[in-house]
């Protein structure tokens, strides 16, 4: 009984923790039917951030479908509609490293870091700065083609250069770009946004600080001396339905500047040509305070040596001889800056927040955006999985008519790639005075941090929010990543997808996803997924799971689309490999977070399983247990049985005198045991109730009588001549010489076969429920762990089913030991014989040792066989299965040995006489 409590409270336990940890932050979600993994099919398994890779499929018409189906409490759509790459305008100032020298030049070379440094992207544009004491510069530039130069305000002329004794200024600034471009008016067309790019130099006169200015804009003071670093930041955009969000996680409490997005919120008609008065679409965004991004610029600032005597200004105003004196000049670092990209993307987020921000960027104006496809994996075995690479050609990936080119993307793009990319390029008609690309503008910023914590062993990809969490896996990847997890970078194409950080409303979405405004649009079906909560979930109780699966199947037969029941979804680790980059990142192995779909659901199928087959072994040990001991019994009293019957006892009567007296022993046990089962279960606040606690008492009686109901019959058949028959028979004459004790021991055991039969027996249910035990223990640690919510149950139930098998490696001991009493009892008479032909007593207890080692052996190699084909047909053959039923055979021997050393000690101090009186 207080095993049984014991079991029925981890059980509850473990549903306690089932119960609270069931319910993720939505407990369905619908997706297009084609955005299924052949690994999703398989294992069950959903990445962490798979909802970044899907893009469109659901159209408006089923979203409002699904919104009205009976039994759906909230619908929240998520729209992803592809990465937008604002330039933003870093600047590089070098102030702090100008000397006094009347001529400098500095070059400066920039390099991009990411994943913890282990890649390193070079920027392919190489700056000059040069940097006069002497002389002022002067804007110059044409009115019109072929017009005379004139003197013009430093953001509309080139800087040139006054030098006393030259009847023109000189254009110390302009030459190189030409020398690059081979004197072409269109400058240099690469075709990738990878390409080497010609160097550019920057010029600079301590005479003229405010000619300066046209490299910065106002942003920057005048005398300010460095270089612009454009950065294109990548920005995943999604569409959401802001009432529904803040209605299933709680969006709108994380605002934490500016306001939340309106439900009704559209695009609004802004004047973006205030010389033509023509407008743009611009859509307001909800931006995330973090950018989850690794990437860190670092910029070598080298001052270069000029030889004495060098007429600078004469060089570089000369388009044959700039190039070779640039490059050829060396030099030395003198500074090193980094900039990482927290500030940058908070500059970004000023600027399309107010009208004096936009200073701060080259544009609002959205030319393209792009879309990614999902990372595809190859099964190593388990849940181990290889990164499969794919290709983007740079010219059609990158290549933006607007723009008027390749689009500048960052260099993190020419790394490896594990997603395709898709473009979208906008287009710049104006039609009715409106352009046909979008602008954006922040209109309040949201902490995701601020969000509502779901429970850590039940979590589902929230990665609206979150980016995934790779973590490294082994000792060289731990090394190299610093014990830290690899980030996403700023590759579109890159293995880790970054989550949206703008997020904007359905209707204004519709700026991008018009096919006449951007290419490769669906207009129709561009919602990516719907996360749906159901009205009246609790738990995992039938009932909230039966209102899951109802929503779930009206879902499809409403909408055709496919449906995950992410209710009972819980993390588990994935080992992930990831291939070397090309520069510089070697191979990594990952462990990462991702989904089991249903474990919860599995596991608690599992522990009901689990529970009735614990509670049905313990019945039948029990039952096996008593059954032997009414047999012992039974066969004690042979000569009491042979007396009653020659008296004349009806066979009936001794039946029913055998279990009276059974079922009186039941009585006694049950209620002893009840007592005890009470003041147990209330010492250690086991789940027990009242009623089932009183039930111990007829419910013992019952097995009480049932167990014994076989002894009570064979005592019935017995005849009247057991009264003076010797209860042990003699050896078979013809059986050969005993010559050993083991072999005097084993052929003790044949002489009253059905006796050694029961014992064995005994052990045999004791070693096959022992190996059945830890079959089914070790099939549901592998049903349940593996996962958050299965590892933290698993040590929930780890206890009670110690105390089973505790329990039934007792009883098995105890039958032998029983049995094997029993034995020698019978067999005193022989002991002292033997002891009076000069055995010691050494001899007799080997003897006894012997006897329950042969009965050790024979039931434990049995009752292994036994279980072996039991758990072969429920689990099929594998090597732990072997393992576990040799286990419980050493188990049964061992016990068996040390079960019949009390026996032996007992019988062995038993007097002569009094064994001879008794005779």
């Amino acid at each position: 009984m207080l095993l049984t409590s014991a079991a029925t409270t981890s059980q509850l336990e473990v549903k306690s923790t089932l119960r609270k940890n069931f319910r993720p932050a939505y407990d369905i979600l619908v997706r297009p039917r084609n955005s299924f993994t052949p690994l999703e099919k398989k294992e069950k398994l959903v990445k962490a951030n798979y909802l970044s890779g899907i893009f469109g499929g659901i159209s408006m018409k089923q979203y409002r479908q699904i919104k009205n189906i009976p039994g759906v409490e909230v619908a929240a759509p998520i729209e992803n509609l592809g990465y937008v790459l604002l330039q933003v305008p870093i600047p590089i100032r070098i102030n702090g490293v100008l000397n006094k020298n009347p001529v400098q030049i500095y070059r400066l070379k920039g390099v991009w870091k990411a994943d913890r440094g282990l890649s390193t992207y070079p920027e392919n544009l190489t700056t000059y700065v040069y940097y006069t004491r002497k002389d002022p510069l002067v804007s110059m530039g044409s009115s019109s083609p072929g017009a005379p130069l004139a003197r013009q305000a430093p953001s509309q002329g080139d800087p040139y250069e006054v030098v006393p004794g030259k009847k023109n200024p000189l254009p110390v600034c302009t030459t190189l770009e030409k020398a690059e471009s081979g004197g072409s008016p269109f400058g240099y067309m690469p075709d990738s946004p990878f390409a080497h790019v010609p160097p550019s130099i920057n010029c600079f006169s301590a005479l003229s600080p405010k000619d300066g200015t046209r490299y910065f804009g106002p942003t920057e003071p005048a005398g300010t001396v460095g270089i612009i670093d454009d950065l294109s930041a990548p920005i995943l955009l999604a569409a959401i339905d802001p009432k529904e969000e803040s209605k299933l996680v709680g969006l709108k409490k994380t605002v934490v500047n500016g306001s939340y997005l309106k439900e009704d919120a559209a695009f609004k008609k802004v004047i973006y040509d205030k010389q033509f008065g023509d407008k743009a679409r611009q859509v307001p965004v909800l931006a995330s305070t973090k950018t989850f991004v690794d990437d860190i610029l670092s910029e070598r600032v080298e001052r270069l040596n000029i030889p004495g005597g060098t007429n600078v200004p004469e060089i570089l105003s000369n388009q044959h001889r700039v190039r070779g004196f640039l490059s050829g000049l060396s030099g030395r670092v003198v500074e090193s800056k980094e900039v990482k990209p927290g500030p940058v993307y908070h500059k970004l987020l000023e600027a399309l927040r107010t009208k004096r921000g936009a200073s701060l960027i080259n544009s609002r104006e959205i030319d393209a955006y792009w879309s990614s496809s999902p990372v595809r994996y190859e099964q190593e075995g388990g849940k181990r999985l290889r990164v499969l690479t794919t290709t983007n050609p740079p010219f059609s990936t990158w290549n933006v008519p607007l723009y008027g080119g390749v689009f500048p993307a960052p260099m993190d793009n020419a790394d490896t790639q594990f997603r395709r990319l898709k473009l979208h390029a906008g287009n710049n008609n104006v039609i009715g005075g409106l352009y046909e690309t979008a602008t954006v503008k922040v209109v309040g910023e949201f902490d995701p941090e601020k969000l509502p914590g779901f429970s850590s062993l039940s979590k589902v990809p929230l990665e609206t929010y979150y980016p995934p969490v790779a973590m490294p896996a082994d000792a060289k990847s731990k090394k190299l990543l610093h014990n830290k997890p690899l980030l996403p970078s700023m590759n579109l194409g890159g293995y880790l997808s970054q989550p949206p950080l703008m997020l904007t409303t359905l209707k204004a979405a519709k700026a991008f996803t018009n096919p006449v405004s951007y290419t490769h649009t669906d207009y129709k079906k561009h919602i990516s997924v719907i996360r749906v909560r159901v009205k009246g979930v609790k738990g995992p109780d039938p009932l909230s799971r039966e209102k899951i699966r109802r929503v779930a199947q009206a879902i499809v037969k409403e909408t055709h689309l496919r449906v995950d029941v992410t209710a009972g979804s819980s993390p588990t680790t994935v080992t992930i490999d990831l291939p070397k980059g090309k520069f510089g990142r070697p191979p990594l192995v990952l462990k990462e977070g991702w989904v089991k779909k249903g474990a919860s659901v599995e596991i608690l199928r599992g522990i009901d399983k689990k529970s009735a087959t614990l509670f049905a072994l313990i019945l039948v040990v029990c039952a096996f247990f008593l059954s032997n001991g009414a047999f012992a019994s039974v066969r004690a009293r042979r000569k009491e049985f042979g007396i009653l019957l020659s008296l004349g006892w009806s066979r009936g009567r001794v039946l029913a005198v055998v279990l009276e007296e059974l079922a009186l022993i039941g009585l006694v046990a049950g209620i002893v045991g009840a007592a005890i089962a009470a003041g147990m279960v209330e010492a250690f606040s086991l789940k027990l109730p009242l009623l089932r606690t009183l039930l111990v008492v007829p419910l013992s009686m019952l097995l009480a009588v049932l167990s014994g109901l076989i002894p009570a019959l064979r005592a019935a058949r017995g005849k009247p001549m057991d009264a003076i028959l010797p209860p042990v028979k003699p050896p078979r004459s013809s059986s050969g010489r005993v010559r050993t004790i083991f072999g005097m021991a084993m052929r003790n055991l044949t002489r009253l076969p059905a006796r050694t039969a029961l014992g064995v027996g005994g052990l045999v249910i004791g070693v096959g429920a022992l190996s059945v035990l830890f079959g089914i223990d070790l099939s549901f640690y592998t049903l349940a762990s593996g996962t958050a919510l299965g590892d933290f149950l698993t040590t929930q139930v780890r206890p009670v089913d110690y105390l089973s098998v505790a329990l039934a490696i007792a009883l098995g001991g105890l039958s032998v030991a029983d049995v094997l009493f029993l034995n020698l009892k019978e067999r005193a008479p022989e002991s002292v014989t033997l002891r009076s032909c000069g055995w010691e007593e050494r001899h007799l207890r080997l003897l006894a040792l012997f006897e329950g080692l042969g009965m050790g052996l024979i039931g434990s190699l049995a009752g292994a066989i036994l279980g072996f084909i039991a758990l072969f047909v429920l689990t099929g053959l594998n090597a732990e299965i072997v393992g576990l039923t040799l286990l419980a055979a050493m188990g049964g021997v061992v016990v068996a040995l040390v079960a019949s050393v009390v026996p032996a000690v007992v019988l062995s101090r038993l007097a002569a006489p009094e064994v001879l009186a008794e005779e």
